[in-house]
């Protein structure tokens, strides 16, 4: 219910008139108070109507919380919006009230002894519980961080663990893979290998076959151009080239072909055997592969040396046509120097040698 500020005030004390005095005639008041009488009336005026407008209110807030539900009654209420002027000119003029001087707030009384140790035991109290329940937030506070950084520390062991697992798991594949790739391609380069091996040898097997029906080739031809010279020199000796003597002859005449003439047959064996010493010694230090020469080429040098058989010249008088068995031929001369000698210690100069690649050495007697 809201509070009017007149009742708040207490009980109005309203001043008083100039009292009545013996000799004042009853019924009228006295000449000096008719001022303060009609202040006094507006006064209780206004209090009445103060009273009447909180009577109404609380009549109004008890019908409206009333439980019980009823119909509300009718009020009928005539509006003015002046009065007539026959209450105006009959209204007394209450004066306004004059203000009360405001009260004074009475001094707070203090607390005795045994209050004061009470509100303190309280206060401490009512902090140790607020110590007590803060210690207990924080040790939650404290438990649940825990607990969940023992949960991140799990999951990021389980997630590490997993990512291992898949990181080997991966290099275990590609190291099988490789493996795999290594196998595959080793496999492979000793399959090949096997094939250029079986090719290789393929290859060597016809060339030996070449090379041996070749080298029969020649030593055929060799064998026809030595009987060819062969019978020229016995022609130019004088002998019949039927004669078989020259050849199965075991002393130097009949090596030599000379059919008579003692010295002239020894002289000529001498030289034949210096001859086979020189092209044996020469023929031992050429480095040549006859299959490079397949129509076996004859060169021709002339050598020119000392009297201890030291080379000093070497003289291509006739190429072969193949460079690479003159010069074979060439280097075989030089490496041979000191030349032998003949057995009664001459040497032959110039010397006129002739070498074919498929020659057989003559070895001296």
């Amino acid at each position: 219910m809201p509070s009017d500020p007149l009742l708040d005030q207490g009980p109005q004390s309203f001043p008083k008139g100039p009292e009545r005095s013996a000799n004042d005639p009853v019924g009228q008041p006295p000449q000096s108070t008719q001022g303060t009488q009609a202040s006094g009336l507006e006064a209780t005026v206004a209090t009445l109507g103060s009273l009447a407008v909180h009577a109404a209110l609380g009549l109004a807030m008890l019908l409206a919380i009333d439980v019980k539900e009823e119909e509300p009654p009718v009020v009928q209420a005539e509006l003015w919006s002046s009065l007539p002027a026959e209450l105006v000119a009959n209204a007394p003029v209450v004066p306004a009230p004059t203000p009360s001087p405001p009260a004074k707030e009475p001094a707070p009384a203090r607390p005795s002894a045994q209050e004061a140790e009470i509100a303190l035991a309280k206060k401490k109290a009512e902090e140790e519980q607020a110590r007590r329940k803060a210690e207990e937030q924080a040790e939650q506070d404290r438990l649940r961080k825990a607990k969940e950084a023992a949960e991140q520390k799990r999951l990021a062991e389980e997630r590490a663990e997993r990512d291992k697992l898949a990181k080997e798991k991966a290099e275990k594949a590609e190291k099988d893979r490789l493996e795999k790739l290594q196998q595959a391609r080793l496999a492979k380069e000793k399959a090949e290998a096997e094939r250029r091996k079986k090719l290789a040898e393929e290859k060597a097997a016809r060339e030996r076959a070449e090379l041996e029906q070749r080298r029969k080739e020649a030593a055929e031809r060799i064998q026809r151009i030595r009987q060819e010279q062969l019978a020229q020199v016995k022609a130019s000796l004088g002998q019949d080239p039927k004669t078989k003597a020259a050849d199965k002859g075991d002393d130097v005449r009949t090596r030599a072909g000379v059919a008579g003439g003692a010295e002239m047959g020894d002289r000529t064996g001498v030289l034949a055997d210096y001859a086979a010493s020189i092209r044996a010694r020469i023929r031992s230090r050429i480095s040549f592969d006859p299959v490079r020469a397949p129509d076996n080429p004859e060169v021709i040098f002339v050598v020119e040396q000392q009297a201890t058989g030291r080379v000093v010249k070497v003289t291509k008088k006739k190429s072969s046509g193949n460079a690479g068995w003159d010069a074979a031929v060439e280097r075989a001369i030089w490496g041979s120097s000191p030349l032998p000698k003949t057995a009664d210690g001459q040497v032959e100069n110039p010397l006129t040698l002739a070498f074919r690649p498929l020659d057989r050495p003559q070895t001296p007697r």
